[in-house]
């Protein structure tokens, strides 16, 4: 007895054909997360400390993003080469080919230069990262004078008054 099972072959074959050429197309590729630019601008500038806002773009180039990118910030003394601060923040569901900026604000102290590197993380792995230095903070002009004397209680007299 030969039974007639076209209606159910045909479409798993057709299911099968349409899964090899979405992937060899690049359609169900792992995502391709980079950071396209890093920008820098000082916030607040005192006599000991720099705000800066540091805005990462990142880009999904290809491929189907897998989850929630976040952008690691670290700030590294560029003569000792440790990490003087660092921060994460997210960047969102990027989607295929779909792009994103993160800015933070950083407080380094006003001496010296740093490198600032931004890493993109997917899903806990590393995809991409973009660097730009900082150089000569001690440059930048202070808002306002802090010189630290602070005066808590004054005292005084009047001699003479005019008219």
């Amino acid at each position: 007895m030969i039974t007639d099972n076209h209606h159910v072959v045909l479409p798993i074959v057709i299911l099968i054909c349409l899964a090899v050429l979405a992937t060899a197309a690049g359609c169900l590729k792992d995502s391709s997360v980079a950071v396209t630019s890093i920008t820098v601008g000082a916030e607040e500038v005192t006599g000991a400390e720099v705000t800066l806002n540091v805005t990462t773009e990142v880009q999904n180039a290809y491929g189907v993003s897998s989850g929630i990118a976040r952008v690691q910030l670290k700030a590294y003394d560029t003569t000792s080469g440790l990490v003087v601060t660092e921060k994460t923040s997210d960047a969102g569901y990027l989607g295929i080919r779909g792009s994103g900026s993160v800015s933070q604000t950083i407080v380094l102290p006003r001496k010296g230069s740093y490198r600032l590197v931004s890493t993109v993380f997917e899903n806990g792995q590393r995809k991409g990262q973009g660097e730009l230095t900082a150089y000569n903070l001690e440059r930048l002009t202070p808002d306002i004078q802090e010189t630290g004397l602070s005066i808590t209680d004054i005292d005084f007299l009047v001699k003479k008054v005019a008219a």
